[in-house]
């Protein structure tokens, strides 16, 4: 964090007092002979003493035990719920979609909390939602909008590879709050993370479902051009009056800006039936048709792989039902902060009696800062992969890896950083990947991260805790400075230790060593060398695998749409598998495989290499 500007120096000149008793104090005079330094500590010492006398008699008067929420039905507000809004909003505006890194994420997870705290959670409104929706406010280009019902997990699958269309779930606010439950209370400002109504219960307006219909309607309504929706062919009613879609969306889309909407009707692998024609449909296209708006449908889309089915703030181990000290929540609360006022107040006086010259600049690199607010968004990826991602890691403690995390870097040449810097972290972020569920890929990221949200049991090293955290941002820190660095590193992989290209080697390394049975990887055949030695594949994972736990590895050597030719058989491909003979590990390849080529036919779905893939 930054750190306050260092006191001035220098007092200033002080004229000798006048040499009589009662005569009128110049107020240009200093008093008392103070220098201007000790006279802004005295003031700092006055306010922090005000503050805790109100702080006192504050908690002498509000000294009840505040009124327990409500209990409810369903599962409470999502843990570390803040955290998670904010860490999220941040990846987004950031990493994901700099171009809206004007976005004030703190005032937006500040109007998300106002939206449902203090409120009942059974008489939610949209008014409640409306300053959340202003500052999140975002346009989706036109021709690019995608709904679905029924069918969440095909319809993201799809966005994830035509990167240029959006759900709902693809906009900030959507990105925010997909998977999360939250709400609070009528008599408290407290998150209730005990129970939430359920949201097809008898409380129709509650938090949850009043948000997404809001939100649905506003994404409806911005809609423009050509839209599409993703719908279940393998239910009875494939188009359903009372999905979101039905009830919401398809009533808010606005006829002078949205001519036509296409239907993708998907079954399941191995249902050969026909829904275009079915009753259900018809009822949608009568809807539309009564809206003025052209209704055109597909049964089994093309472009869509073949998919298999997916197999309190407090920090302290205090009991929740035994306040300790018969002391009320707030009392406590008030109680801490009259303890950092008063550390504030030391840490005041040590600093302006020793720390008076300026704090160093931290040195000046070729590469780009830190990724802006890195804590935050480290946190906010930890809980959510450990609270919603994978709950079954939720008893990781994300406040330690994200102080191990900094304590990496900080305070360190970020031209000489080491394997052992990140132990720490390693230890913190353990986990375990299922055996044969190894996936390794090499100048093929995005195809293998696509290859892996289809098929969710496999593991990249961006699929785990770890990675999944430090995925697209950078860091770094200074040797002389406790602060990060924002404002420039030293760029990956060039003539230097960097804390960046040490991490990942560090890690890419625990991630060979830990995979067991047989393992895969992603090449991709369309470059010189499908497998380059110096790639960290090449350099650090191989070479890190244990022959006694991986007795074969599996390369599926990729190829661009169009490009025919054949790698498997390469001088490359040959070096690797030396390599791994020399390791006593089996070795098998195979050219363009063909559930990854799937994908690539997403992209590309009239070419004649897709046309009979499917």
């Amino acid at each position: 964090m930054a750190t306050a500007g260092p006191l001035p120096r220098t007092d200033p000149e002080v004229a000798p007092m006048p040499n009589h008793r009662f005569s009128p104090v110049s107020e240009e005079e200093p008093c008392c002979n103070l220098s201007k330094k000790a006279k802004i500590l005295l003031a700092i010492l006055c306010v922090l003493f005000v503050l805790a006398t109100i702080a006192v008699v504050v908690g002498v008067l509000w000294g009840r035990p505040a009124p327990k929420p409500k209990e409810w039905d369903g599962n409470g507000t999502t843990p570390n719920f803040p955290e998670i809004v904010l860490g999220r909003c941040y990846t987004y505006t950031e990493v994901l979609r700099p171009e809206l890194s004007h976005k004030d994420c703190r005032k937006i997870g500040k109007a998300f909390m106002d939206a449902f705290l203090y409120k009942d959670p059974c008489g939610s409104t949209e008014q409640d939602y409306l300053p959340l929706l202003e500052l999140t406010n975002q346009t989706v280009p036109c021709n690019k909008t995608l709904f679905w019902s029924k069918s969440s997990e095909l319809a993201h699958q799809y966005t994830t590879v035509q990167q240029e269309m959006f759900t709902l779930e693809n906009t900030l606010l959507g990105y925010i709050a997909n998977g999360l439950k939250w709400c609070g209370d009528a008599d408290t400002s407290e998150i209730n993370y005990d129970s939430c109504p359920t949201w097809r219960g008898k409380c129709i307006n509650n938090t949850f479902s009043v948000f997404w219909n809001t939100v649905s309607k506003r994404f409806a309504e911005n809609a423009c051009g050509v839209v599409q929706v993703v719908l279940n062919g393998s239910i009875s009613n494939a188009f359903n009056k009372n999905s979101t879609f039905g009830r919401v969306e398809i009533y808010n889309l606005r006829p002078e800006k949205v001519p036509t909407l296409q239907a993708w009707v998907m079954h399941d692998m191995g249902d050969s039936s026909v829904s275009c024609s079915s009753s259900s449909i018809n009822d949608l296209k009568l809807i539309l048709s009564n809206r003025n708006i052209k209704f055109t449908c597909r049964d089994n889309y093309r472009t869509d792989p073949e998919v298999a089915p997916m197999p309190n703030h407090r920090f302290s181990p205090v009991s929740e039902e035994e306040p300790c000290c018969n002391l009320s929540k707030k009392a406590k609360i008030l109680l801490a902060i009259l303890c950092v006022l008063f550390v504030l107040a030391t840490i005041a006086v040590v600093v302006g009696v020793l720390w008076g010259r300026l704090a160093p600049k931290p040195k000046e690199w070729d590469g780009n800062g830190t990724t802006p607010n890195f804590p935050e968004i480290v946190l906010g990826r930890c809980y959510t992969y450990t609270k919603v991602l994978r709950p079954e890691l939720s008893h990781k403690d994300c406040r330690k890896i994200g102080q191990a995390f900094m304590d990496a870097f900080l305070y360190k040449d970020p031209c000489s950083s080491t394997e052992q810097d990140y132990l720490p972290l390693l230890e913190l972020t353990n986990q375990t990947v299922p055996c044969n569920k190894t996936l390794f890929w090499s100048k093929s990221s995005e195809l293998a991260h696509q290859y892996t949200t289809v098929q969710q049991e496999m593991f990249t090293l961006e699929n785990t805790l770890l990675g999944y955290i430090a995925d697209g941002l950078k860091w770094c820190g200074d040797a002389d400075t406790f602060e990060i660095n924002y404002g420039s590193c030293p760029k990956m992989g060039k003539q230097c230790n960097d804390t960046v290209s040490v991490f990942w080697n560090t890690v890419s390394k625990r991630f060979a060593e830990n995979a067991c049975g047989v393992v895969q990887v992603v090449l991709n055949g369309s470059i010189s060398d499908a497998f380059n030695k110096n790639s960290t594949f090449g350099r650090v994972e191989i070479y890190n695998l244990r022959p006694e736990k991986v007795p074969t590895l599996q390369a599926w050597v990729m190829h661009d749409i169009g490009d025919s030719s054949v790698s498997c058989s390469s001088s490359s491909i040959n070096d690797l598998k030396l390599i791994l003979s020399n390791r006593n590990i089996k070795f098998t390849c195979r050219d363009n495989y063909r559930p990854i080529k799937f994908l690539q036919c997403v992209k590309y779905p009239e070419h004649s290499s897709c046309s009979s893939l499917i």
